[in-house]
């Protein structure tokens, strides 16, 4: 069966993600990617990109480690299918993790429960949201994509730290499953371990992953996603194919991230700016914020 571990988590991270990437009550960013191996084990282990592999799923935290993983299962299974066999998927789902009490987003009154950030690879749970489809976007879906996608770009940092710093990552492993599993875990752990640690400058060298320019609140690419190594060795989830209908509290739970993410009046000024002229205006006008009218298009 795959491997599954959840790491220390504290109640620290509610409070750097809020801080750090400007997303409250997020617990975590999720995302997956196919393990390529080089021996082959027949049909068991193909997935819909015509390879051999092993699915890795994790869950991230605020400053770039591992709080969660999940490795072993076999390519030939749906991607969705993954992680709704997961131990972490199955604790949610029932109440059975030790997640903060559902609590009013900043000045909202409504409670909203904790959650975790994915992508279409994953269905919207109450517990795990994801941006709006990219058909048909009004501006407040755009905004509210920003600020998931922003989150997100965690997890994807890790995948590329994982994928340049991990020279195993950059081929096929030739390894049986079992083995292949060994070494992932070992790597994760490491990975939490430099990425803690007193070496983490060295492990983390500068503009390898993600910024954020202090002047502009532009996000500034890392190096890591020039190199082609994370998109030609770990493969990405696949998009789920068919409708999920998700639940009427899932929605509200949505809805209520929308209003607080538009609502919001705690923007600094530069990154007001950029959420607005960089990323959600592609087919508008440029807009800028005020207390009065939060959208009001500049002349």
């Amino acid at each position: 069966p795959p491997r599954s571990t959840l790491f220390p988590y504290t109640t620290l991270f509610r409070s750097k993600f809020s801080e750090r990437w400007n997303f409250p009550h997020c617990a975590g960013a999720l995302d997956g990617k196919h393990v390529m191996q080089a021996c082959w084990q027949g049909s068991l282990f193909y997935n819909y990109k015509e390879s051999h592999s092993i699915v890795l799923m994790v869950v991230a935290g605020p400053s770039y480690e591992i709080i969660w993983c999940n490795v072993g299962a076999n390519g030939r299974v749906s991607d969705g299918g993954v992680w709704n066999r997961t131990d972490l998927c199955d604790a949610l789902e029932h109440g059975k993790i030790n997640l903060p009490m559902p609590q009013p987003l900043p000045n909202r009154t409504e409670d909203c429960p904790f959650v975790i950030v994915g992508d279409d690879a994953f269905a919207l749970k109450p517990f795990l949201m994801k941006p709006y489809p990219q058909q048909d976007l009004n501006l407040e879906w755009r905004i509210c994509n920003y600020r998931f996608s922003r989150a997100r770009r965690i997890v994807e940092n890790v995948f590329g730290l994982l994928a340049n710093r991990w020279r195993i990552f950059r081929a096929p492993i030739p390894l049986q499953p079992n083995k292949v599993e060994i070494v992932t875990m070992a790597i994760v752990t490491l990975h939490n371990w430099l990425i803690k640690g007193p070496s983490k400058d060295v492990y983390v060298p500068p503009r390898v992953i993600d910024t954020v320019n202090p002047a502009t609140g532009e996000i500034v690419p890392g190096s890591w996603r020039d190199d082609g190594t994370p998109s030609k060795n770990l493969l990405p989830l696949a998009m789920l194919r068919r409708g999920n209908n998700p639940s009427n509290l899932a929605k509200r739970v949505m809805d209520e991230f929308k209003e607080y993410l538009n609502c919001e009046v705690t923007f600094s000024s530069t990154f007001r700016k950029y959420i607005i002229m960089k990323s959600v205006s592609r087919s508008f006008k440029k807009f800028e914020f005020t207390p009065g009218n939060p959208w009001q298009a500049l002349p």
